[in-house]
């Protein structure tokens, strides 16, 4: 037994020092893995701070960007695109135009506004949407079709609420001295648009937009 204790010493020695590598290999790879780990998941941190996307494939053109509103389309004749234009062909002459290549409807009677402390009020009178004397009948449905591309010359205005554009009439008012403009509207409603300027010096004497002068 005296012996064997030495021999179980160095046997014991050669152990330890056989496993003392095998420890140190292992604790390595342990490490290495660790690291390894450790350097793939950090670009899914940064990403994970940032918003961004790392998913294979994905590039800054393919990431998802913030949501934009999206622009309404303007249906054609809404309000922002107009089907129609009011102009002048003279003094108090009103021309209306239909600016598509389909028939549109507009009320008969356009309004009379008139320009008073800077504010724009409408007439009791109006201006009926027809070309010439004798005044006709109003339509039952209170509209007009203006054909594709056409245009409708309406009978002028004479400055005179009563007698607007024909000189037969019950009761016949001048209109005061002042600025004017003529408004057509879209049969709907949904759509306005205002005339240039009419300038009434006095009764029955009108002239064309101050520029015009």
């Amino acid at each position: 037994m005296a012996c064997s204790t030495p021999m179980m010493q160095i046997l014991g020695g050669n152990r330890s020092r056989a496993v003392f590598p095998s420890v140190v290999f292992a604790g390595l790879m342990f490490a290495g893995l660790m690291f390894a780990g450790l350097m793939s998941g950090w670009p899914a941190l940064l990403s994970a701070a940032d918003g961004s996307s790392t998913q294979p494939g994905a590039s800054a053109a393919s990431r998802p960007s913030q949501a934009k509103p999206a622009r309404k389309s303007v249906p054609r004749g809404a309000p922002g695109h107009r089907s129609f234009d009011a102009d002048l062909r003279g003094p108090g002459a009103l021309v209306v135009r239909n600016r598509t290549d389909h028939p549109i409807r507009l009320r008969w009677a356009a309004d009379i506004e008139r320009l008073s402390d800077e504010t724009w009020t409408v007439e009791r009178a109006h201006l009926f949407l027809f070309g010439a004397c004798p005044e006709p009948d109003a339509p039952p449905t209170g509209c007009v079709t203006v054909p594709a591309r056409g245009t409708v010359r309406v009978q002028p205005w004479t400055g005179y609420f009563g007698c607007a554009q024909c000189d037969v009439c019950r009761k016949n008012v001048p209109a005061a001295p002042g600025t004017y403009r003529f408004v057509v509207w879209s049969c709907d409603g949904r759509t306005r648009v205002e005339s240039p300027l009419s300038i009434l010096n006095e009764p029955g004497k009108i002239s064309g937009p101050p520029w015009a002068d």
